[in-house]
């Protein structure tokens, strides 16, 4: 399940006291894992809803040194790239892991 590796950098940084954010995409509520696992730090976007993650606007407004760590099926994670490279961002800013839909 996509979520899964997230959730387990979620649990190290709560447990850590590390500021964090997560951003997490999905069809829609009924088939999203782990929601109730996530805490206010969580921010939700459902298909189902016409709601859309904007890495666009995600990235703009991150801290300079912000890590993103994007989990996700192939064609995600290239617009990600693409935008963060329009953006200028350093490649060490994006960490990927692929999966298949």
């Amino acid at each position: 399940i996509g979520i899964t590796p997230i959730r387990s950098m979620v649990r190290s940084a709560m447990n850590n006291s590390y500021e964090y954010e997560v951003h997490y995409a999905a069809r829609g509520s009924e088939t999203a894992a782990f929601l109730e696992e996530f805490d206010p730090n969580t921010n939700f976007y459902f298909a189902s809803n016409n709601e859309r993650l904007d890495f666009k606007i995600l990235f703009e407004h991150a801290e300079p040194n912000t890590v993103h760590y994007l989990c996700g099926p192939p064609p995600m994670l290239e617009a990600a790239r693409v935008i963060a490279k329009k953006l200028g961002m350093a490649s060490s800013s994006l960490i990927f892991e692929a999966f298949d839909e």
